[in-house]
């Protein structure tokens, strides 16, 4: 039996930990010398150090609750109400994202002990919250809870996702030695599968092509050299270097300004008509993609 077939054995088999299946795929990883899941795998069983890079399917769903007092009454573990807050805090807190390692987040799964994941909001942020109390309460105390089945919904979803990896795997290399496979093959597996959201899958000729759309805030150099990879002429990233800085983009609503809206417009005409040889899908994608991650969106 090869290492694929060992870890889909392991991940549909109800008694086994994930992290011994990430362990195996750490094994696969080094054997076709592929960084990128080594980095993911190290990741998931080591946990996130930086909240930004925790991928979308460790996001869920949190509860605010705190000890309220308004000098002559005190409540404990009362549920916040946060309807004051702009979305991007009211979001932070009630969209908590799940960076502790696999094994943590088992671990708390099989403690019959604790029902709730508890992440502490620091002291700085109850003025904020106290603004949504009546009658003179006040935050003494507030943090986030996490209930114990949506920790098992996170860690379904990378059970599924690495599992879909293997299967799709299996079929491409069924009875091959894996240890010949391109590398760059099974990334493209990879990242459809487990990764997902930071790249555009653009399907055309009975070929997949994947795009990485991976350029940082603020560098528009980093955005025209992005545009120019995928034959966005250097008119029209000309004509976007002009605008793009002083178009007053609504951060709180993640949405472009009007004269970058009507840029891209004319970039998906130029998609419809030819005259930009990339799909109308994939087109929108790249640039809604690249953008946004210029502004910070992202």
């Amino acid at each position: 039996m090869g290492i694929v077939q060992e870890i889909i054995e392991e991940l549909t088999d109800g008694s086994s930990n994930l992290n011994g299946a990430l362990l195996k795929t750490k094994v696969l990883a080094y054997k076709i010398s592929n960084k990128s899941i080594l980095d993911w795998v190290d990741a998931e069983i080591g946990g996130y150090d930086d909240v930004d890079s925790i991928p979308d399917y460790r996001v869920t769903i949190g509860t605010i609750i705190g000890n309220l007092s308004n000098g002559f009454q005190r409540v404990s573990n009362y549920p916040i109400p946060i309807l004051g807050l702009d979305s991007e805090m009211h979001s932070l807190l009630t969209r908590p994202k799940l960076g502790q390692s696999v094994s943590s987040l088992e671990h708390f799964v099989r403690d019959s002990s604790s029902s709730q994941l508890i992440s502490w909001i620091p002291p700085e942020g109850y003025g904020l919250l106290s603004k949504g109390l009546a009658n003179g309460f006040v935050v003494e105390y507030a943090a986030v809870e996490i209930y114990k089945d949506r920790v098992v919904q996170v860690l379904n979803s990378i059970r599924s996702k690495l599992l879909d990896f293997m299967l799709q795997i299996e079929k491409e290399y069924h009875d091959k030695d894996i240890s010949r496979a391109m590398s760059d093959k099974i990334e493209t597996i990879f990242t459809t599968t487990v990764i997902g959201n930071n790249n555009v899958i653009a399907a055309g000729d009975g070929n997949v092509q994947l795009v990485t759309i991976n350029n940082s805030k603020g560098d528009f150099k980093e955005l025209s050299k992005l545009l120019k990879a995928h034959e966005v002429e250097s008119v029209d990233i000309k004509d976007l270097e002009t605008i793009i800085d002083n178009d007053a983009p609504d951060p709180k609503n993640r949405m472009f300004g009007p004269k970058v809206k009507q840029w891209m417009k004319k970039m998906i005409g130029k998609a419809i008509d030819g005259s930009w040889k990339v799909g109308i899908e994939v087109a929108a994608k790249i640039l809604g993609e690249a953008i946004s991650r210029y502004y910070g969106f992202k």
